[in-house]
């Protein structure tokens, strides 16, 4: 099998940086070596540079081996 890619699309506040716990536990449980994780932040509750920020906390508490992607700071439809 090929290398996997799984994007994560987050605003990370308390319930994303949950979920990304969990990602961080199924990712080194399962040894899932062949997956390439994306973190997409996005603004949300709050704005993108501490949604970023968040991911980049959660990555390295978490220690996901993934790419901190930044997405779009407001809304597409304005």
């Amino acid at each position: 099998m090929g290398e996997e890619i799984l994007i994560f699309d987050c605003d990370p506040g308390i319930d994303d940086a949950i979920a990304l716990g969990f990602l961080s536990g199924i990712i080194r449980n399962e040894g899932r070596k062949n997956i390439k994780v994306f973190i997409l932040s996005t603004w949300g509750n709050v704005s993108l540079e501490y949604t970023f920020r968040n991911s980049m906390i959660c990555k390295s508490i978490f220690k996901i081996p993934a790419e901190i992607v930044k997405g779009r700071d407001r809304s597409v439809r304005g």
